[in-house]
C-alpha cells in the first residue's frame, strides 16, 4: 500500500464529496485501503447490512465503541460540521484490535484505534450508537 499523505483527500472529489447536502457518512474502507461514502439513498442497506452486523458484533463482545469518543469526535471540514463514531474490534482475548484509520488521522486530525464514520448529522450517529448498543 502506497503511504497517504493530506494531499490524497484533498482532491476536488474528495472535497465534493464532503459538502454533498445528501451525504450520510465518510468512512475509510479497511479493505480497500480507502475513504469511501454513504448517501442518504445507500442508508437502509447500511443499516440492513453493517449497522446490523456491528449490533451483532457488540452483542458478542466483539465490539467496543465508546460513548465518550462519540462525543468527543466533533471536527470542522471546510466549514461543515461531522460527527465520529468510533468502531474497535476486539480480539479472541478481549483486547482492542490494532486497525489504523488513515482517513481520521489526515483528514479529521483524529488518531484513532479502529474505524470512525463520520456523519454530517449528529442526529444519525446518535440513532445508529443507540441501535447498536441498546
Amino acid at each position: 500500500m502506497p503511504i497517504l499523505t493530506t494531499s490524497h483527500f484533498e482532491t476536488k472529489e474528495h472535497k465534493k464529496v464532503m459538502n454533498k447536502p445528501d451525504l450520510l457518512c465518510m468512512y475509510w474502507n479497511y479493505n480497500k485501503q480507502d475513504d469511501c461514502h454513504l448517501l442518504n439513498q445507500d442508508k437502509k442497506m447500511f443499516m440492513k447490512v453493517d449497522v446490523k452486523s456491528w449490533k451483532k458484533s457488540y452483542k458478542n463482545k466483539k465490539l467496543k465503541i465508546l460513548e465518550h469518543n462519540n462525543c468527543e469526535n466533533e471536527c470542522k471540514i471546510n466549514g461543515r460540521k461531522f460527527y465520529g463514531m468510533t468502531l474497535q474490534f476486539l480480539d479472541d482475548e478481549g483486547e482492542v484490535a490494532r486497525i489504523d484509520d488513515p482517513f481520521s488521522i489526515l483528514v479529521m486530525g483524529r488518531i484513532v484505534t479502529g474505524l470512525s464514520y463520520w456523519f454530517p448529522i449528529k442526529k444519525n450517529r446518535d440513532i445508529i450508537y443507540n441501535w447498536i448498543t441498546k
